[in-house]
């Protein structure tokens, strides 16, 4: 195939995936039209241009800690390219399925010289630092709210589980941290048995502390953005700790 058949292919599936995404929001914007629209809407637009604002910021936030991970695979993308791989796959998510977000990361990622096992091992490894960072953010963050963890208490098992889930994953980021070749051989032999190029892992501790300070600062704030949004198209002002 030649570059320029290539580029054509690379545009068509470009335009597919986005086409697929923005049909599925469109389609629950249609099945849930007469909620909408039932509404009584009360929009403040200087609250909705700041929420918007601080909601791509926040993504610049999260693609830039994406950058450290690439960084311990010893691969280094911009700012500019990272944050367009990263919101871009994102996306992903909207589309029913739980692989499309990971998939989308591995076509982008490999466009900017990422193998397929650098970008699913760095997917991998988001998850790893990601959720426990935002279950911390979210604990804190009720924990100031007013009967905020008297609320959850009263679900069945969700504080136990959410907080066994969330020391779980924990731990294997921390293993990670601490043995980083004991995964990088787990991850090498999973790719072998495949017929896969191994990875290399570089992780310090410093490099660690700075994508969990990245994620808890992306988490928190990717809420203070939806508040905003919400007391920009409510009548009533919402809390600050919901």
């Amino acid at each position: 195939m030649t570059p320029t058949a290539k580029q054509v292919l690379w545009r068509i599936t470009q335009v597919v995936l986005i086409g697929v995404i923005f049909y599925f929001l469109g389609k629950q914007l249609v099945d849930n039209w007469g909620k909408v629209a039932a509404y009584r809407w009360q929009v403040n637009y200087p609250l909705l241009v700041l929420a918007t604002a601080l909601c791509v910021f926040t993504f610049f936030i999260m693609s830039s800690v994406w950058r450290l991970i690439i960084l311990s695979l010893g691969r280094r993308i911009g700012p500019a390219k990272a944050f367009k791989v990263s919101y871009i796959a994102n996306l992903g998510r909207y589309i029913p399925g739980k692989v499309w977000q990971m998939f989308g990361m591995i076509v982008l990622a490999r466009k900017e010289g990422i193998t397929e096992e650098e970008a699913l091992t760095s997917f991998g490894l988001t998850e790893l630092f990601a959720v426990p960072s935002g279950l911390l953010c979210g604990v804190v963050f009720l924990m100031l709210s007013p009967g905020g963890i008297d609320d959850y208490s009263r679900i069945p098992y969700a504080t136990t589980g959410l907080i066994l889930i969330g020391v779980a994953i924990l731990l294997v980021s921390l293993w990670t941290v601490v043995f980083p070749r004991h995964m990088e051989t787990i991850l090498n032999r999973i790719f072998v048995f495949f017929k896969r190029k191994a990875i290399r892992l570089e992780i310090n501790k410093s490099l660690a502390a700075a994508i969990y300070g990245g994620y808890f600062l992306g988490w928190s704030l990717y809420g203070l953005s939806f508040w905003i949004f919400v007391k920009g198209v409510t009548v009533q002002a919402a809390p600050l700790f919901p």
